[in-house]
């Protein structure tokens, strides 16, 4: 299959097109209408020299004409010069007839009607084109009977046409010089314009080959969303095998403990039962530290070209979950969500947060839990708006000295509350990976523990 034309080569296409088309229509526009133009000063000068051949002729004899005065265009009176002139009487005779006609009527229109003005396109034998006009005259000179005269200028238009083509000439030459200038000058346009895209492909293909990690330069705002998108997206894949890293080197580091107590209690003196006792616990304990790496690992974080996911459905189905785990409690759940804030991640992760949270809460309770989602800042000295998700309860609530430790895995407040102590530890994890915040503070108003998780929205 072959490769997509360039963005270059078809902004060039496309505006090459426009331009033929412009000029083309722009130069038909302007060619007709000095055509037009140049015809129609033709008639009226050719009207004006027929007025000026009746103001000069007169009669000096019944049925006799001649010229008063000269006419002004000494064309009429050289041969071939292409400007002709003659009138004649409307029974056929031959009154008068310029020296530039050599006699021939065929140069002229006849017999026309008194008072009527006609022009009219003439080709003689030789092929010769001719513009004409012709004014009908009746004469009136006291005679019983009244002539009729026709009086006709004809010029070749030999002249014209070639005034005509000189200025096409000049007309589509000066179009074309410009339409070829305006071609380089795009040209360089465009190249100066996609300088921009072709900068951020040479980017692309030093991180490709591992040269950079991300998009360093400074484009124009139209490419900065995506320049800003692209470097999120590489930071989060970066995060995220960073994340499975340290997983691995965690989990390893992890399971020496248990494998050194269960490798030394092999080679020691310890009997059967007391062994079995060590590898159940010892089995749990890396099946428990395998489980919260797993997690760890899994935790997608970040994720800047997700779908973003409405959060109020999240959490009513966890709450519809929880409310049947703990029925016996009776537990009156307080909700308030802003329902325009979205979350910009893995829906698992905010299972995850929503449902260790709130459980943590259902947990501790008496018989009440405020859920609230809202926006907010990040801080007093951090303006950004971010998602706040903040739970509380109506519970006993979790001494200062154990704030920081009920984050800690396997770290839990009350003994006789079911649970492992490793939920808040999760959520943790997934909140760092979000980039955002999590606190523990005292319930003013419910009187027990809430938790407070603050996550920056995109950019």
């Amino acid at each position: 299959m072959s490769a997509p034309v360039s963005i270059q080569t078809r902004m060039q296409w496309a505006s090459s097109l426009l331009l033929l088309l412009f000029f083309g229509i722009a130069g038909t526009v302007i060619d007709r209408s000095y055509y037009h133009s140049t015809l129609e000063q033709l008639k009226e000068r050719l009207s004006a020299q027929v007025i000026a051949l009746i103001a000069a002729t007169e009669e000096v004899s019944p049925g006799h004409f001649q010229l008063s005065y000269p006419l002004q265009d000494l064309r009429f009176f050289e041969r071939d010069s292409g400007v002709y002139a003659a009138f004649f009487q409307n029974n056929g005779k031959d009154f008068w007839m310029s020296p530039s006609a050599r006699g021939e009527r065929a140069l002229f229109i006849h017999d026309q009607s008194p008072g009527h003005m006609q022009f009219r396109s003439l080709r003689t034998k030789e092929g010769r084109v001719l513009m004409s006009v012709a004014l009908g005259v009746q004469w009136d000179n006291q005679r019983p009977k009244v002539t009729q005269y026709t009086f006709s200028v004809s010029q070749d238009m030999k002249t014209f046409r070639r005034e005509l083509m000189r200025f096409r000439q000049i007309l589509w030459g000066g179009l074309a010089a410009i339409g070829i200038l305006l071609l380089v000058l795009q040209r360089s346009v465009l190249k100066w314009g996609l300088n921009p895209l072709h900068g951020l492909a040479r980017e692309l293909d030093l991180i490709k080959s591992g040269q950079q990690s991300c998009i360093q330069g400074e484009y124009p705002r139209e490419l900065s969303t995506l320049t800003q998108n692209i470097n999120a997206l590489l930071e989060t894949q970066a995060e995220h095998l960073h994340r499975h890293r340290n997983a691995l080197d965690d989990l390893a580091h992890s399971l020496k403990t248990p494998l050194a107590i269960i490798q030394s209690s092999e080679e020691g003196d310890c009997d059967e039962a007391g062994l079995r006792k060590i590898l159940r616990q010892q089995g749990k304990r890396m099946r428990d530290i395998i489980d919260h790496q797993l997690r760890r690992a899994a935790t997608a974080g970040h994720m800047p070209l997700s779908r973003p996911i409405e959060i109020d459905s999240v959490c009513s189905k966890v709450i519809q979950g929880l409310t049947k785990v703990y029925a016996d409690k009776r537990i009156r759940f307080e909700t308030r969500y802003d329902h325009d804030v979205l979350f910009y991640g893995d829906e698992g992760d905010l299972y995850e947060l929503l449902g260790n949270i709130i459980d943590n809460a259902c947990k501790w309770c008496k018989s009440r839990v405020r859920v609230e989602i809202v926006r907010h800042k990040m801080g007093d000295d951090d303006p950004r708006s971010c998602l706040m998700i903040k739970v509380e309860d109506d519970g006993p609530g979790i001494d200062d000295g154990q704030k920081r430790d009920v984050m800690q895995r396997g770290v839990k407040q009350f003994k006789e509350v079911p649970g492992q102590g490793i939920g808040l530890a999760v959520v943790q994890d997934i909140v760092e990976a979000l980039r955002g915040r999590i606190e523990i503070f005292d319930s003013p108003e419910l009187g027990g523990a809430g938790v407070r998780l603050l996550l920056p929205e995109l950019e």
